[in-house]
């Protein structure tokens, strides 16, 4: 009778860590596309549906302005794309932090303790010294998994 109890002990936590994601290594926080010229150095969904980036510029010399961000949300119909306009200027090795809201454009909050792969655009201009402002925009894309909270 021993031997059972002890075993039904091990099933339950290889049963909990299981389910905790400990057996699925693959299936983590990580970034699965950097951006070309950003570098994305901290991403989290919180609130279920708040997706916060922090995003530092470690190429482009010596300054960009970011226009745009655009996340997809992969909770909503297909396409669906929450968007902000930050105008945020960057010099070389600086951080922006941001917020977007995914639940307000999908309608419904993220399943907590869901992961999600979610694409990233980031819209820029650039400062040429000697020059100013480009006018033409670059687009750098990168994708990331996150989980719910």
């Amino acid at each position: 009778m021993t031997y059972g109890w002890a075993l039904l002990i091990i099933a339950i936590v290889a049963i909990a860590l299981w389910k905790l994601g400990v057996f699925s290594p693959g299936r983590r926080e990580r970034v699965i596309k950097n951006f070309l010229y950003l570098d994305l150095v901290g991403f989290g969904i919180h609130d279920q549906g708040n997706l916060s980036l922090e995003i530092v510029n470690t190429k482009v010399n010596p300054m960009i302005n970011i226009t745009m961000i655009k996340a997809e949300v992969p909770w909503a119909p297909p396409g669906t794309t929450a968007n902000i306009t930050p105008n945020y200027v960057l010099a070389i090795n600086e951080k922006f932090s941001t917020d977007i809201n995914l639940s307000a454009v999908a309608g419904s909050p993220c399943r907590p303790g869901t992961f999600y792969d979610i694409p990233l655009t980031v819209e820029f201009i650039r400062f040429i010294p000697g020059v100013g402002w480009t006018t033409t925009s670059t687009i750098d894309t990168a994708t990331i998994t996150v989980i719910c909270r």
